[in-house]
């Protein structure tokens, strides 16, 4: 009996993402290329290249990218992502592991609290009341549904001390925000919510960027035993890496390098550059190859 044709070595799948915010603007995105090849650095000092401020960021983050979320408003949006969620659980997700719908919605909203987070399965075991396994299980299949992705973590011969666990992004902005509760008018009282849906926003844009690049790295993510961190990691083939840390606010301090500097030390010649990403509106130098940008330059350099 012969086999069906698994179209091995012809086919190429690529992952469909919600609209990217350089979609929405009807811009190319040329950021990823940009960091690798030092553009950033024939800026002037100073230069003011953000247009969006955080109220705008906070718009963006809300509405997401599915293009019946950007058309509604308030209640309507809620009804879309509810209707969704139900959708996807009802239909995809429960006939592809015959589980239970009550777990997976509690699970999901466990791990949407924890997005831009570490995800460590026993963790997540204890507070939803699962087993591990039946955790990292539902894990699989809302990756598989394209609800979440899982970044692997970075590291290299001289990071002995890196943890290998992997960071948990929530796909969509939109469905974040609404799987934490939160809407438009909470996020701009100062919700400290903020600074972690705004992470997992960038994040979630960088991915999006990637296949369009002509560099095309990996996403990952950098993190000590000790605790020092790197939001995002952009892995190159030849070795060569580009750090990228996300501030919620609109002024760069010099201990928001920390990460940066620690990962600019261990990799040596093969850190290109690193990145601040901040809801500011100006580009500028912070030493050696590190920079601070606007949020915004994802989609406007």
């Amino acid at each position: 009996m012969p086999l069906p044709d698994a179209l091995v070595g012809r086919k190429e799948t690529i992952e469909l993402w919600p609209f990217s915010q350089s979609e929405l603007v009807g811009r190319p995105s040329h950021f990823v290329d940009a960091c690798f090849t030092g553009e950033p650095t024939t800026q002037a000092e100073g230069q003011t290249t953000g247009s969006e401020r955080r109220v705008g960021y906070i718009s963006r983050i809300v509405a997401g990218g599915f293009p019946e979320a950007i058309n509604r408003e308030d209640r309507r949006r809620i009804r879309f992502f509810s209707a969704y969620i139900e959708d996807l659980v009802d239909r995809d997700i429960t006939q592809l592991g015959e589980i239970e719908r009550r777990e997976q919605l509690k699970l999901l909203a466990a791990v949407a609290a924890s997005a831009a987070r570490l995800f460590v399965a026993d963790r997540f075991a204890s507070s939803v009341g699962l087993a591990a396994k039946t955790v990292e299980r539902y894990m699989s299949l809302f990756e598989e549904v394209f609800l979440v992705k899982r970044l692997p973590p970075w590291s290299n011969s001289a990071t002995s001390g890196a943890v290998r666990t992997r960071k948990v992004v929530v796909v969509d902005s939109g469905l974040a925000t609404w799987l934490n509760g939160r809407n438009r008018t909470r996020l701009e009282r100062n919700d400290p919510v903020f600074g972690q849906l705004l992470e997992n926003f960038v994040l979630s844009e960088i991915a999006r960027t990637i296949p369009l690049s002509d560099v095309e790295p990996t996403l990952q993510h950098y993190r000590t035993r000790d605790g020092i961190e790197v939001d995002a990691v952009l892995a190159h083939l030849d070795g060569s890496i580009v750090g990228i840390e996300v501030k919620a606010s609109d002024s760069v301090r010099s201990d928001d390098l920390t990460g940066l500097t620690h990962l600019r030390d261990k990799a040596g010649a093969d850190f290109v550059g690193g990145f601040v990403l901040h809801p500011g509106t100006a580009t500028r130098s912070l030493g050696d190859r590190l920079w601070a940008a606007p949020i915004d330059a994802l989609w406007t350099w």
